[in-house]
């Protein structure tokens, strides 16, 4: 009933991904003493060898645990329960009510998108709102080419987010150019040589408003 939920044993809370399944069944041995990445190279001749055998191997290897009665398993005590994790979920909660209490209320009556930190509100091509409906737009597609190799995605039907669009600019008829926050205020701090440098030049070439 989980889908793809895999349970290898009848403890509480144990059902994991089918991919975390592999990883720790088939990678657990290949990354182990024995396996083929354990402290040496190998060719494609090992790996192949290494990964017909490992199917018959792997068998063996449960077998044998199950005859000396050897398992490596954790408690019933599940992970979100212990002490250290409590401690930390206490620390995120604390800084998530001080952050919130910093910043405008982000459930404000609004039709548009707006960035939680900054305030920012996004214009008519960020679609992020959007993303489940374009996660099964582009699932229905990838279905229907039937092949993996005739697979094709293009930049527009990516999922657009305020940060994605926000570090943009256009001068005049230049064309829209990337701006880096970080990298415009490191230059600006090198180029001035007083406190009112930082400001006025900016203020008097810029036709926005600065402060």
């Amino acid at each position: 009933k989980g889908k793809f939920t895999v349970r290898r044993s009848k403890k509480y809370w144990c059902g994991i991904w089918s991919d975390q399944t592999i990883e720790q069944t088939l990678l657990k041995s290949m990354k182990s003493r024995g396996g083929i990445t354990h402290g040496r190279g190998f060719s494609d001749n090992v790996l192949s060898k290494w990964t017909l055998a490992t199917v018959v191997i792997q068998n063996v290897c449960d077998e044998i645990e199950n005859f000396c009665d050897v398992h490596y398993e954790t408690s019933e005590q599940h992970v979100d329960m212990q002490s250290s994790r409590i401690d930390r979920d206490r620390n995120d909660s604390i800084k998530l009510q001080e952050w919130l209490s910093q910043h405008p209320p982000p459930l404000a009556d609004t039709d548009t998108v707006k960035t939680l930190s900054s305030g920012i509100i996004g214009g008519p091509d960020v679609n992020c709102h959007l993303a489940p409906e374009i996660r099964m737009e582009m699932v229905t597609k990838m279905v229907s080419y039937g092949n993996f190799k005739n697979m094709t995605f293009k930049r527009k039907h990516k999922v657009v987010t305020p940060a994605s669009v926000v570090n943009n600019f256009k001068a005049g008829t230049l064309k829209v150019t990337a701006i880096d926050p970080l990298t415009f205020v490191q230059r600006l701090c090198l180029s001035k040589q007083s406190d009112e440098d930082a400001t006025t030049p900016i203020c008097v070439t810029s036709k926005f408003k600065l402060g």
